[in-house]
């Protein structure tokens, strides 16, 4: 009974995307990540000595390079932020499954308010920090990409996505190609990374020639100079607004809501910008 509910509460736009991932005809890409520091972001706070608090995060693949600068300003405070990076859908299932988290920050904030339905967040609920923003990224191209159309050329024999089944931004990019008129041509290329932060890996790589990936990951490590890109409109209903919760479980819940104040502060807003991501409400 328990798993119904789950199921039946999950974020509309992801159930309605696995319906496409099942056509897929490309082979699955799926590259798992632990419980421990993920392969597509570094834990930051790692040499924190004795007297640090260290608040561990799970956090949407998105946030590497957010998190390592509010990682930065939160050291003259002695707390230590330890992040684990993946897709928002498997790390709320890792929380679940008590795995030792204390604040959680999705791509999605619909995960986080089921953590909080579920009883597993603290009396404070969901919070929203971000919106979420999306981007088609050709690494190889020379001429001006201007949005999703460059994905039904030719060339372009493979694109990659994070996997919409538990990754949001994943979920948004295939409504985006969707939205754009592109889903027959796209649908038989497309392959799937485990998280967004992975699907751009992909396309680096050379195992994809396109990606729709989260702006943030583009603009990340100097990638924008690697070819071209575009930002992509969010289809109507599907613009990601991203949220987190602290959890219930936190071993030191003062330290896990300073990061998290610190993230919603004005500082920490000005970083989420110019990482590229928007704000709430605008």
């Amino acid at each position: 009974m328990q798993r119904s509910r789950q199921a039946a509460a999950r974020p509309s736009r992801v159930v309605a995307a696995t319906s496409l991932v099942a056509r897929v005809a490309t082979p699955l890409v799926l590259l798992a990540l632990g419980a421990c520091a993920a392969a597509d972001g570094a834990a930051s706070g790692s040499t924190a000595d004795a007297t640090t608090r260290t608040v561990r995060v799970a956090a949407a693949s998105d946030l590497v390079h957010v998190l390592d600068d509010l990682a930065g300003t939160l050291e003259g405070q002695g707390i230590a932020v330890e992040a684990t990076y993946a897709s928002s859908g498997t790390l709320l299932q890792q929380v679940r499954n008590g795995a030792p988290y204390d604040l959680y920050l999705a791509a999605d904030v619909a995960y986080a308010r089921l953590l909080a339905d579920e009883g597993l967040a603290t009396d404070d609920g969901a919070f929203t920090y971000a919106t979420g923003r999306l981007a088609v990224w050709v690494p190889a191209a020379t001429d001006r990409v201007d949005g999703l159309d460059v994905l039904g050329r030719p060339e372009v024999r493979a694109v990659a996505v994070a996997n919409p089944r538990h990754a949001p931004y994943g979920a948004a990019a295939l409504a985006a190609i969707d939205d754009a008129g592109l889903t027959t041509a796209v649908e038989p290329k497309l392959v799937l990374g485990e998280s967004t932060a992975q699907a751009a890996e992909m396309a680096a790589a050379g195992h994809a020639d396109a990606a729709v990936v989260a702006l943030s990951v583009v603009l990340a490590d100097a990638r924008a100079q690697d070819g071209t890109w575009a930002e992509v409109p969010p289809a109507a209903g599907t613009e990601l607004e991203q949220g987190g919760v602290v959890l219930a479980s936190a071993r030191d819940l003062d330290a896990a809501t300073a990061v998290r104040d610190a993230l919603l502060s004005d500082d920490g807003r000005a970083l989420l910008e110019r990482h590229g991501l928007g704000l709430p409400g605008r």
